[in-house]
């Protein structure tokens, strides 16, 4: 979902759900809500499209998830903190493990 449309503030029916209350103080967790009439008028299309405020937004599934996270503790790499390496050295270090797990998609955020 693009930058500009993530504020919790444009989603009154997920700050609604009973999830989002249990998980309101984990701003960083990815969380599952089911589907509600509600939820589903908002996020979807007459076609079962995702979509948010007219823009198309990328499907993820459960299974995409679990593939993610699986690689993701895979990496070799430590947090960057800025004092055991430089950034340029991080970085390297970081695409030789995209490298090593197949990642090949380059994204620049604005």
């Amino acid at each position: 979902m693009p930058e500009e449309c993530q504020a919790i503030s444009l989603h009154k029916h997920i700050q609604t759900s009973k999830t989002f209350f249990t998980v309101n103080f984990v701003p960083t967790r990815s969380i599952w809500i089911k589907t509600t009439q509600g939820i589903l008028q908002t996020y979807a299309d007459e076609d079962g499209n995702v979509i948010f405020q007219d823009q198309f937004l990328e499907e993820i599934t459960h299974e995409q998830m679990a593939i993610v996270a699986k690689t993701y503790l895979k990496f070799v790499i430590e947090k960057f903190d800025g004092k055991s390496s430089s950034a340029y050295q991080w970085i390297e270090i970081f695409e030789k493990e995209c490298a090593r797990f197949g990642i090949v998609k380059e994204e620049e955020k604005n």
